[in-house]
């Protein structure tokens, strides 16, 4: 019996949205911390591979070992040291890799948990639950959602970059941030990150799809990213490499845009060059075993890299140059057209 104490009240899990830096909203990570369940379970100790199994009411099942108080090195590089000052359950858990926030507290405790321990202190023989603490928590009816806002269809406005981001590798392929290697790339990496989407819509074509001006304009340190690879990064040694061609695919200042709202796609023309790309409005979306979450709207150009393991798996050559299978602009809108 898992009673919820005096106060009648159990851990939400929830993980607050002011530490999420992809969504900013809170984060339900029941799915995690829940290993025991609340109120009453029954329990199957199974000697032969030590687990401890818990089943709930509704049969959903948890398992762990029970290991003993100690010092335990963790497998970080460097290990780092655990100490526990009592016998603990040890729950293995499997989170999801997520390169963008590998050394955040979002990154360890809400995308990429690996280990839960729950220390334990055995009561000695006799010992009786206090009255007070024998409680149960009430369910609490959740508020009514609130009617969802017209959805915007429009891609008028105008919008700052929020984070540039590539899908990609020959082999396990994640997604990285360009400006997160930045002593991979030309010193102008930075350059791209404070850039400014202008879109203004002028009407409608003859399929009823939205079209429009759209300008590209740096930002405050007046330039765009160059988009080369430094020769010291590139494994085949042929020089530095100039990766327009995945990453410079928005054109730079003033081009015109259709969007078409069925589709979900955006194709953008400068003089005769035409490129398409997939709008994400705000959610998460799967790519692989990876997810992206977009908090305003993104735009996804599919890229034609190398899907087979390279000869250089696991390098930043081969994530950028070799196999690049996304890249993702992510922008925030700052003001309505016309603002």
């Amino acid at each position: 019996m898992n009673w919820a104490g005096e106060d009648a009240k159990n851990w939400d899990c929830v993980f607050a949205g002011a530490s999420n830096p992809d969504t900013g909203k809170p984060v339900d990570l029941t799915q995690f911390y829940r290993q025991i369940p609340k109120g009453e379970s029954t329990w199957l100790r199974n000697y032969s591979d030590g687990t401890i199994t818990f089943t709930d009411a509704d049969g959903n099942k948890t398992s762990c070992t029970l290991v003993p108080k100690g010092t335990y090195q963790m497998p970080n590089v460097p290990p780092i040291p655990l100490t526990l000052e009592s016998e603990a359950f040890k729950f293995n858990l499997k989170g999801t890799e997520d390169w963008n926030n590998t050394y955040n507290d979002y990154g360890v405790f809400a995308r990429n948990p690996v280990t839960y321990y729950i220390e334990i202190v055995k009561q000695p023989a006799g010992f009786e639950v206090p009255e007070a603490s024998k409680t149960i928590e009430e369910p609490v009816d959740p508020e009514p959602e609130p009617e969802p806002d017209p959805e915007e269809t429009s891609l008028a406005g105008t919008y700052s970059v929020g984070r540039l981001t590539v899908y990609g590798g020959s082999a396990d392929p994640a997604f990285v941030n360009p400006v997160d290697k930045s002593w991979v790339w030309d010193d102008s990496i930075g350059k791209e990150s404070d850039n400014i989407l202008a879109m203004t819509a002028t009407g409608t074509d003859d399929a009823g799809r939205e079209t429009g001006e759209c300008e590209y304009l740096p930002g405050e340190d007046g330039g765009y990213w160059n988009y080369i690879l430094k020769a010291d990064y590139n494994k085949e040694g042929t020089g530095a490499l100039d990766l327009t061609k995945y990453y410079g695919l928005l054109p730079h200042g003033k081009s015109a845009y259709v969007y078409d709202a069925e589709a979900g796609t955006v194709v953008f023309t400068s003089g005769i060059v035409s490129i398409t790309a997939k709008l994400l409005r705000e959610g998460d979306y799967s790519y692989g075993s990876s997810t992206l979450s977009v908090p305003g709207i993104a735009f996804d150009f599919a890229l034609p890299g190398q899907t087979t393991q390279g000869a250089y798996p696991w390098t930043d050559y081969d994530r950028f140059a070799v196999g690049p299978r996304n890249y993702v602009m992510l922008f925030n809108k700052q003001a309505e057209a016309g603002e």
